[in-house]
């Protein structure tokens, strides 16, 4: 196709990056007077003087120079066009010598001509002029030659002597001339702003009064000033001082970032469609030449209709191969059949000519569509012009099938039913018998997927082998294809090799990368081996010793890229369509408890999980991503943001080995929940304050006179029977949560089962302390019954709490056995399971607070009960305040004290 809407933009913004002389790589053409030539404005110029006091904020400047003037002037008529164009640039520093000291014109020598009407420094009120043809050098530079593109442009580049900086420089040109194939018709494209800062934009469309034009703003509400030029309309755009606006590079491709304008002389796109048909029409008659050819495709595929359409694709596709051409009309017209098949080249029209009139000697009925590989999804918010595509590829009905066939790809199916349609957004048939308007290819597209199954078996104490297996399938297989093609296996086994040593130590290949291909299918499956000295990392390697693995979702990362939070108005492109699973299989011997779960992070533009699950002897964590979008908008971007952490810390899964068990989390994270911590705080201090108020105002319940019997008679003191109930069940709460948090076993049920766990752990050891120590506290009672010392009684009521400070250890133990065997029976079996930490820091725990707490009661409530004896309220309401207040602090100390024991175990 000629060159599109994006491809002449960057043709425009060359005028905004000049061209330094050893920036140029092309051989010299001999220029003559006709394609370079000297003269004045034309006379249908409006005369713009360059703003010399423009100024610019710094930080927007670049490359050591400031565009004070850019002016576009274009006058069009149905056969003629005239471009104009005017710059004028100040040097500020020795990169704008270089940058500024040449300028560069382009244009077609088959329908152009470029005429250069100024060329000057303006030096302290100096004019220097250097308008000179010898100046002039002409160059065919066919910058897109990489590409397989030749378009027959030539580059006249002038070069100015003597430029100093604070110098402007100044010089003018005109382009005339019009691509025949245009048959008349009027199109053209205007971009308005730039990345670089303008002291003042002029851009000036005149075309003939009296006929029909469609225009267009887009990204600006700025509409042009019309104006009345004796037989002409002018569309005028002129402001000052515009701004410096880069377009950020994770932008999508079809996101129009720049204020623009388009005029377009077609009323519809049935229109162009009418347009595009006389074009291709006599080009895909079939011959005697493509009557041969498509003999030899049906001997060998044929008469299924299904298979001579992919043998047909398939030759075009593998046997011609790719070399565009964009010269004069050729831009927009296919070369014929004949001369594609026999040269064995053409671009993408000459590619589709040949493909559909193989088809039509085949019987298959078929048509060429314009397409844009870029900006199609966004293509339907444009006016009807040629100038909107960059390409064309062939539309086919068969067997009540749309298909829609590119020409120019390679490495597809071999069936198809299998073929890759490309996803070019919106197309525009070139036939009536697919509609009068464009047509979308979103839903015929199969983006493919890639599967990977990693499978991991330890070698010796630290070392693995790792097996990999991916596959696949859509365009994903067509990619693959398309990279091993160009590379080497050995190569290719290095490539590989380099990537997967980033997340694995040590790791080594052990045989060639080998490939399955499945064309019928559409499905390509590589094999990888590796050996992993290193997979199991640990600080002294001694045999036993602590180590930790961590299994990622290596594929998934690729996808996982930060996203930029910087104030802007521009989307961010994310890949599209892209799905991978990716499986990690774990060996491991019997006798470890690792959790399973399930975890998932979505919003708009995304989709990921994370599954992890375990049976004895293999551990298997399952990751799956699907996007779905492929762009973020701009006010979406810190949510997105945070979402792609969240998948970042999913997409990796740490398993700690120890001497005595395994457990596993996410990557750079350990320890338990922090709202488990905090829910333990909030109860704990929910407790004691309900303790301290039973305590203070002794209150009075059947529960106590029934739990106190035969001991009646001491219920009704302000005892803190029911303080001490709510104090154990604290403690026995607090048990049952970390030891749910040390086996992983909070991530497996509901947060009602949970609590409902945990509140019965706390209410057993309660009940269970209460019912002992109960009695032992009534005796002691009776002991001092009012009478006796405050000393013999202490050593009285510690004797009386002994039984109780032996069963509260007891009581922990008993919970966390039974919590295991409901929830994580395979713990039992375990040889070092009675040494887990969790059980020897609640043992430790326990006695300590049993015994502490039940001093403590016994001082304060002895006290209270002398103070009540004596008529003293005041001072039992001050002990019993006192005497909460040193719970509570020995409390506090003590959960410190059982947090540094669990750390100790675990170094342990």
């Amino acid at each position: 196709m000629a060159r599109s809407r994006h491809v002449l933009m960057k043709g425009w913004l060359a005028g905004l990056t000049l061209f330094a002389w050893a920036g140029i790589q092309a051989g010299v053409v001999h220029a003559q007077e006709s394609e370079v030539a000297f003269g004045p404005e034309p006379g249908w110029v409006v005369d713009v003087p360059p703003p010399m006091e423009a100024r610019a904020a710094e930080d927007e400047l670049s490359g050591g120079m400031h565009y004070l003037l850019v002016d576009w002037q274009t006058q069009e008529t149905a056969n003629e066009r005239e471009s104009w164009s005017h710059y004028a640039v100040k040097v500020l520093d020795r990169a704008g010598l270089e940058n500024a000291s040449s300028f560069t014109v382009e244009f077609d020598p088959r329908y152009q001509a470029a005429t250069i009407h100024t060329a000057r420094l303006l030096r302290d009120g100096q004019v220097i002029d250097q308008a000179d043809q010898g100046r002039v050098s002409v160059f065919q530079r066919e910058s897109d030659m990489e590409r397989h593109l030749l378009d027959g442009r030539l580059t006249a580049q002038l070069i100015f002597d003597d430029v100093r900086v604070g110098d402007v420089v100044e010089w003018s040109y005109t382009v005339s001339g019009k691509n025949p194939a245009l048959r008349g018709h009027i199109g053209l494209w205007r971009q308005l702003e730039w990345s670089q800062p303008v002291g003042r934009r002029h851009v000036r469309v005149r075309v003939p009064a009296g006929q029909s034009f469609n225009t267009q703003a887009l990204v600006t509400d700025q509409q042009p000033v019309v104006v009345d030029e004796d037989g002409w309309q002018a569309f005028v755009w002129d402001a000052d001082n515009l701004p410096g606006r880069m377009k950020p590079d994770d932008a999508p491709a079809w996101y129009q970032f720049y204020p623009a304008f388009e005029l377009s002389s077609f009323n519809s796109w049935s229109e162009l469609q009418q347009w595009g048909i006389d074009i291709y029409s006599p080009r895909t008659e079939v011959t005697p030449a493509i009557e041969a050819q498509a003999r030899e495709i049906r001997a060998v595929a044929g008469d299924d209709p299904s298979a001579l359409a992919m043998a047909a694709l398939h030759f075009v596709q593998e046997e011609i191969r790719y070399l565009g051409f964009q010269m004069g009309e050729s831009g927009y017209i296919p070369a014929e059949p004949d001369e594609t098949l026999s040269r064995r080249y053409g671009d993408c029209k000459g590619k589709t000519a040949l493909l559909i009139s193989l088809l039509q000697a085949l019987g298959l009925p078929s048509a060429p569509a314009l397409a844009h590989t870029e900006e199609g999804k966004t293509l339907n918010r444009n006016l009807p012009s040629p100038l909107m595509f960059n390409h064309v590829i062939v539309l086919m009905d068969l067997g009540g099938q749309r298909y829609f066939l590119d020409p120019t790809l390679t490495d597809q199916a071999t069936r198809l039913d299998a073929v890759v349609q490309p996803a070019y957004g919106w197309v525009l048939p070139l036939a009536r018998g697919y509609g009068d308007g464009l047509l979308d290819t979103t839903d015929h597209h199969d983006g493919g997927m890639i599967s990977i199954l990693e499978r991991v078996s330890q070698q010796g104490e630290f070392g693995a082998d790792l097996v990999i297996e991916t596959t696949y399938t859509g365009a994903e297989a067509d990619r693959a294809r398309g990279s091993m093609s160009t590379k080497s296996l050995r190569a290719v086994t290095d490539q590989y090799t380099d990537f997967m040593g980033k997340y694995y130590e040590g790791l080594v290949s052990t045989e060639t990368v080998r490939f399955e291909d499945d064309r019928d299918r559409n499905e390509l499956v590589a094999y990888e081996s590796y050996s992993v000295s290193d997979f199991w990392l640990s600080e002294d390697r001694t045999p036993g010793s602590a180590a930790d693995a961590a299994l990622y979702g290596w594929q998934l990362r690729s996808t996982l890229t930060a996203v930029d939070t910087a104030p802007r108005t521009a989307p961010v492109a994310r890949e599209y369509p892209a799905r991978i699973q990716h499986v990690v299989e774990l060996d491991l011997a019997d006798g470890w408890a690792l959790p399973e779960e399930s975890n998932t992070v979505e919003d708009a533009q995304f989709s990921m999980t994370r599954a992890v699950s375990y049976v004895p002897g293999r551990f298997r964590v399952e990751y799956h991503y699907q996007a779905l979008d492929d762009h973020v908008p701009a006010d979406a971007r810190d949510e997105h943001g945070r979402h792609i952490d969240d998948a970042w810390d999913l997409s990796a899964y740490h398993i700690e080995r120890y001497a005595q068990g395994a457990g596993g989390g996410e990557e750079d994270t350990a320890g338990a929940s922090p709202w488990f911590w905090v829910g333990s705080v909030v109860v704990a201090f929910a407790t004691l304050l309900l303790a301290w108020l039973v305590r203070l105002l002794g209150v009075r319940h059947w529960l106590l006179e029934l739990m106190f019997q035969p001991y009646r008679q001491y219920a009704s003191l302000p005892v803190p029977y029911a303080a001490g109930m709510l104090v154990a069940m604290f403690v026995g709460m607090v048990s049952m949560t970390a030891n749910l948090i040390e086996t992983g076993l909070e991530g497996q049920l509901p947060m009602v089962g949970l609590l409902a766990v945990i509140l019965l752990a706390g209410v057993l050891t309660g009940l269970l302390n209460i019912f002992i120590g109960g009695t032992a506290w009534a005796l002691a009672a009776r002991l001092v019954d009012g009478k006796g010392k405050i000393l013999p009684t202490v050593w009285a009521c510690a004797w009386g709490q002994l039984p109780n400070a032996l069963f509260m250890p007891m009581t922990l133990l008993t919970v966390a056995v039974l919590g295991d065997a409901l929830f994580n029976p395979d713990l039992l079996v375990a040889d070092t399971y009675l040494l887990k930490p969790i059980l020897m820091a609640g043992w430790g725990m326990g006695l300590i607070v049993s015994a502490v707490w039940s001093l403590i009661n016994c001082i304060s409530t002895v006290a209270v009960v002398q103070q009540i004896s004596r008529g003293r309220s005041f001072g039992a309401m001050l002990i019993s305040v006192c005497g909460m207040l040193a719970i509570v602090f020995s409390l506090v100390l003590l959960v410190l004290i059982f947090m540094l024991a669990m750390g100790l175990v675990d170094g342990l």
